[in-house]
């Protein structure tokens, strides 16, 4: 499970708000100033739009359709002419430790990021900080947090805050994920279930947050994105896993307009139960691996799974 969960407890939101240096700043209280404060959009530095591309032609691939496009920035744009959403859940494979190509998170931000810019209003990631005082709750949470992203690379955190950064760069309003002390209690008091707990506060918090940002879009910005793990964006949740995503409340308040995009990195894909429970992965499996392509595959009317096209391995 720890490759679909990164939330870490983090004062991290004034990296966010404003901009920071490559390294995470160090723990501090984030102010007010910070918490308010909105990017005013630089002209000049937000992407000018390209066309999309055409849409491509079909193919099967196991029980799905799949389609095939030259790059990840073309499968983006295509899919975002096509489906036209107005709210759009990333969900990723958290990086594991000692991966050395570019990870998946550092791929959105270079490559996907600049395409989505100009009509995004605001970003929220993963990460969740708590709010001042309830010192108890807070260790006993960040202990669960820390055991069950053992095994991750040290910087993904980094990462994640440097994605804020870029949609600052761009414009976007980026934010992070707020936890009460109740939150934090409730999962404090779930014992051998705050796993279970935790996933379902990030839901409800990462729902009601976006639910919330609708309310105040940017002038000619109508998309709100979220990026996070791919356990929280299902648009239609796996049985007994219902309560651990935000996508069915999001597709309810959005009138239809949620979009589901889970980010497939294939170096990080094993023939886990985890990664078998997704209902693309049997598709995954008939695509061609060395070819320079990156792919969309149909898993619902409003979930892609999106394999990112490959990359040579670095150099040493």
């Amino acid at each position: 499970m720890s490759t679909f969960v990164a939330t870490r407890l983090l004062p991290l939101f004034a990296c966010l708000s404003a901009a920071c240096a490559t390294s995470p700043p160090a723990p501090a209280a984030p102010t007010e100033a910070a918490l308010t404060n909105e990017p005013v959009p630089n002209a000049a530095s937000v992407p000018v739009p390209k066309a999309a591309d055409t849409w491509p032609t079909p193919r099967a691939c196991a029980d799905k359709t799949c389609f095939a496009f030259d790059d990840d920035a073309s499968a983006l744009r295509a899919l975002l002419a096509k489906t036209k959403p107005s709210t759009i859940g990333f969900g990723e494979a958290h990086t594991p430790a000692g991966f050395t190509a570019r990870t998946t998170v550092r791929r959105f931000t270079d490559d996907l990021l600049p395409v989505l810019a100009p009509e995004t209003s605001a970003l929220f990631v993963e990460l969740l900080a708590a709010t001042s005082g309830c010192d108890g709750a807070k260790q006993a949470v960040k202990k669960e947090a820390d055991a069950i992203t053992t095994g991750q690379a040290e910087d993904n955190q980094n990462e994640y805050a440097q994605l804020g950064k870029r949609a600052r760069e761009f414009g976007i309003v980026p934010d992070i994920l707020r936890a009460s002390c109740d939150d934090l209690k409730s999962i404090q008091a779930a014992g051998e279930l705050g796993v279970v707990t935790m996933m379902e506060t990030i839901a409800r918090l990462t729902g009601a947050a976006v639910v919330e940002r609708r309310t105040r879009l940017s002038p000619g910005r109508p998309l709100v994105l979220a990026y996070g793990g791919a356990l929280h964006n299902d648009a239609m949740p796996r049985v007994g896993r219902e309560t651990w995503s935000y996508g069915p409340r999001l597709t309810e308040a959005t009138e239809g307009g949620y979009l589901e995009i889970d980010l497939v990195l294939r170096p990080l894909v094993t023939d886990s139960a985890a990664w078998q429970s997704f209902g693309w992965y049997a598709a995954l499996g008939t695509l061609d691996s060395a070819a320079p392509k990156a792919w969309l595959i149909e898993n619902g009317a409003s979930s892609y799974a999106f394999v990112l096209a490959p990359e040579a391995a670095p150099s040493k």
